[in-house]
Order: C-alpha cells, then structure tokens, then sequence
C-alpha cells in the first residue's frame, strides 16, 4: 500500500469519526477563522485581513477555538491548528 493510500484512509477516518462532527458543531466565524489559519504558524494579522475581522472581533473566536482544542497560539501575534491535518479535512466541507 502506498503512502498516499495510507494517508487518504487516515483523512477519511477522521473525517468520519471526528471531524465532521467537530467542524458541524463550528459557528459561521469559527469556520473562516479556520480555514483562514494554514498549515503552520499563520499571522493573525493574515486571518483578520482574509475574515474581515478587526483584532478584537478576532481574539474572541480565537479564545473559543483555543478552549475547544482546534487551535493553539503558537506565539505572539501567530495561531496554528492543532489537530493534525484538518486543514485538509475542513477544505473539503466548502
């Protein structure tokens, strides 16, 4: 089996089992902030120009995503996502 098989299995297991569940749960602001966040560390100041959202509006829905466990503050002024490979997941449910 090839790795991409591999991968592609695991996606869908998490999709089915968690994340579907998880992202279904997210309200409309919650979403755009995720899928504004990339793969790695991402500039809150890149999520607030991509969401339209101003700095305070912001740190509300990053302290909500933050206690649910779906994103982690990775430094000053940087967020990332903290389960593995949602980003790829949650692209699928635009």
């Amino acid at each position: 089996m090839e790795l991409s098989d591999i991968l592609f299995k695991f996606d869908d297991m998490l999709d089915d089992f968690v994340y579907k569940k998880i992202w279904s749960s997210l309200s409309k602001q919650d979403k755009e902030v995720v899928l504004a966040i990339k793969k790695d560390e991402t500039k809150v100041s890149e999520i607030c120009k991509k969401t339209g959202m101003t700095f305070s509006i912001f740190s509300r829905y990053r302290d909500r995503l933050i206690k649910r466990g779906i994103i982690m503050s990775s430094g000053h002024g940087y967020v990332s996502l903290l389960l593995p490979r949602f980003e790829i997941v949650a692209n699928t449910y635009v």
